[in-house]
């Protein structure tokens, strides 16, 4: 039986150190994304139709999904 070997590659979600180069690239464009979010929803919940409602969800949804690199290695906009 041959024997199964076990190959990581995490470079994708975790940051090489806490000086990479990318950390401030990412931040910037989370923090673009977050204020285009605000500009489109801001005093518009409330009165987002069934459809719209279901675009807002799903883009709080993607937003989450960016914060998330950051975050886990301990780095995030109050760091930053």
């Amino acid at each position: 039986m041959a024997k199964l070997i076990t190959k990581w590659k995490l470079n994708d979600y975790f940051y090489s150190s806490i000086n990479d180069e990318n950390i401030k690239k990412d931040l910037d464009l989370y923090k673009s994304k977050g204020d285009a979010f605000i500009e489109m929803y801001k005093g518009k919940i409330a009165s987002l139709t069934d459809e719209e409602l279901f675009t807002y969800l799903e883009d709080v949804d993607s937003l989450n999904k960016d914060v998330e690199r950051p975050t886990c290695c301990g780095i995030g906009p109050a760091d930053g």
